[in-house]
């Protein structure tokens, strides 16, 4: 639009000089001057009535002075018809066409605004147009001259751009980065309304288990049907949004927050509760919601998000399947749990890591036959920790693998240390995360741990968790058969707790069970514990497989286990964990101290 007037202003003022140059020349007849004048009229109509750009100059009552040929092929003669985009650099708002001919006639300079008008198809098209006021006498403008270009394919080629950057394109909902544009003015808007906000974060909760059974294509088809059904259960002022992956948001405006979040979270669970068929078999999915409100839990676009991500994890941690609000103790745990999982990045090479060793004795009277390895954490601030407080972080988060090595490293050294001049050795049990046996080359790794330690496979039992096995995963079936085959022992531990894994034993290459500490306590005082342990003992015998007793803390449940024909036992009857230097004395005795 203003390259055009540019050219007019370029053609005027190479036309003057054209005439000031004339002037040194000897003066030619008035009719020739008449004719120079009047080609001069001819080049500038010529430009105009042929030129692309719409042309056209109105006076103080809008009326049309002059249009040209492309400014009359528009519907309305003149003018546009459809004027719906704002004033480029105003404030929200929109000015008709008319609006922006007597602003400019008030102004003293151009302005620019883009107008939709209806193409000579009948499509619809946009413009950009350049209002420029032209003063009379007194300095008032009088008449003002619009120059207009048709920018559609510019503004198609915007929208796209917009489009990919603030629209998935799988779900066709808006994204995280549209969020984060529009949160901020949502809350201004809810400060001048008085209103109150909410931000629920919606995660699948098994979504992981639906892509590696059927595929990508299909955990496509099942997000765009959760789009769906968030979009037709969504109030007219709530907006639905795909944060990515299986992760969705709704932003809420409420008045009753509380009350109507829940109802809202509520009505999601049920509405996803319906099965969705994908490719003729029904999917079932659940969720985990969370939720952030404003302004009472925070005062900002990042503080909400961050808010109602940790409620969305505290709502999976408990089951899935439900929604929890954001309260402070839920954001000081997700705190605590990021600073640790920060911390553990590196604690093995910090030397932060130290192992002890609870003695494993023979109930037929052999005395010390090995020692379980207990792995805690020296914390810098915090002190010593046991594994319940860091090794699901450690899981989560990765640092599984490099503790595990180190575990396995630091036990094998200790035991070749305990079994120098013995004539029978100890075996030393390290507990393996699942984890391990995804994340990294168990097998591998006990390998190293025993060639480079000089460990015999002979002395190492690794202690697995019986719901390892109820998954079913060839890795593990796999590496389990890879550690046999090197005379490393498996054993479950916290046999009969949470799962059966009875089926499964004959199928896996399994030496000993641990009888969990929760069935050892009342044994002398419940006749249930005492057949059910006295049952675990005889399958285990029918099997050929070892028992060890765990958390054995009275004489007499040593004596009710021993009469049961259990072979081992631990617990504080024989010893706490405690660190390699007081374990020493017994690996040198043989014998409970």
């Amino acid at each position: 639009m203003g390259a055009l007037l540019v050219q007019l202003a370029d053609f005027r003022t190479r036309c003057d000089a054209r005439v000031h140059k004339w002037l040194g020349r000897p003066r030619r007849p008035s009719g020739a001057r008449r004719r120079t004048g009047h080609e001069h009229e001819q080049l500038f109509r010529t430009l105009i009535e042929h030129s692309p750009d719409f042309i056209a100059r109105y006076n103080r009552r809008c009326e049309v002075v002059y249009a040209n040929p492309a400014m009359r092929q528009i519907p309305g003669g003149g003018g546009f018809r459809l004027a719906l985009a704002a004033e480029v650099g105003t404030p929200a708002g929109q000015l008709d066409y008319e609006d922006c001919i007597r602003v400019t006639l008030r102004a003293t300079s151009a302005r620019e605004s883009e107008f939709q008008y209806d193409g000579p198809d009948g499509d619809v098209r946009w413009a950009a147009v350049r209002f420029v006021p032209e003063p009379g006498e007194g300095g008032r403008s009088e008449t003002v001259l619009a120059v207009g270009r048709d920018i559609t394919d510019i503004v198609h080629y915007r929208e796209k751009v917009r489009q990919l950057a603030f629209f998935d394109p799988l779900t066709d909902l808006p994204n995280r980065a549209w969020l984060k544009d529009r949160l901020p003015a949502a809350l201004a808007y809810a400060d001048a309304g008085r209103r109150q906000i909410g931000l629920l974060v919606l995660d699948l909760d098994s979504f992981k288990e639906v892509n590696d059974v059927l595929g990508h294509a299909c955990g496509d088809q099942l997000l765009r049907a959760v789009s769906m059904r968030l979009l037709q259960g969504k109030r007219g002022d709530d907006a639905v949004v795909r944060l990515g992956g299986d992760e969705f948001a709704i932003l809420a405006p409420v008045h009753d927050d509380d009350l109507d979040l829940a109802i809202i979270a509520s009505r999601i669970l049920m509405a996803l509760a319906e099965p969705v068929v994908i490719d003729g078999s029904e999917v079932f999915m659940t969720a985990s919601i969370g939720i952030s409100r404003y302004p009472r839990d925070g005062s900002d676009a990042a503080t909400l998000l961050r808010y109602a991500d940790s409620a969305m994890y505290a709502a999976k941690r408990i089951g899935g399947n439900q929604f929890c609000f954001h309260d402070p103790a839920t954001t000081r745990a997700a705190v605590e749990r990021m600073e640790l999982g920060t911390a553990l990045h590196g604690a093995a090479h910090a030397g932060e890591l130290v192992l002890l060793y609870q003695p494993i004795v023979d109930l037929g009277g052999a005395g010390l036959v090995g020692a379980e390895a207990l792995l805690r954490w020296n914390h810098p601030v915090r002190g010593l920790l046991t594994p319940d407080i860091f090794i699901k972080v450690a899981e989560d988060n990765g640092t599984i693998v490099e503790i595990g090595d180190w575990v396995l490293a630091a036990a094998c050294e200790a035991v070749v240390r305990w079994n120098a001049g013995r004539a029978v050795p100890m075996r030393i049990s390290v507990n393996v995360s699942g984890r391990q046996f995804v994340m990294n080359d168990l097998a591998r790794s006990v390998q190293a741990a025993l060639a480079a330690s000089g460990c015999a496979p002979q002395w190492l039992t690794l202690e697995i968790t019986e719901s390892l096995l109820l998954e079913n995963d060839q890795n593990v079936g796999r590496t389990l058969d890879e550690l046999n085959e090197m005379g490393v022992a498996i054993a479950i531990d916290g046999f009969g707790t949470g799962y059966s894994a009875i089926s499964y034993l004959g199928h896996f290459p399994i030496s000993t069970l641990k009888i969990d500490r929760s069935f050892v306590r009342d044994i002398d005082a419940r006749g249930k514990n005492l057949a059910l342990v006295k049952a675990m003992i005889s399958m285990a015998e029918s099997l050929g497989l070892d028992v060890v007793a765990e958390g054995v803390e009275t004489q007499q449940q040593a004596d009710v286990l021993a009469s049961l024909a259990c072979h081992r036992a631990q617990g504080y009857l024989f010893g706490r964990p405690m660190p390699e230097v007081q374990f020493v004395p017994y690996a040198q005795s043989g014998k409970v101290l």
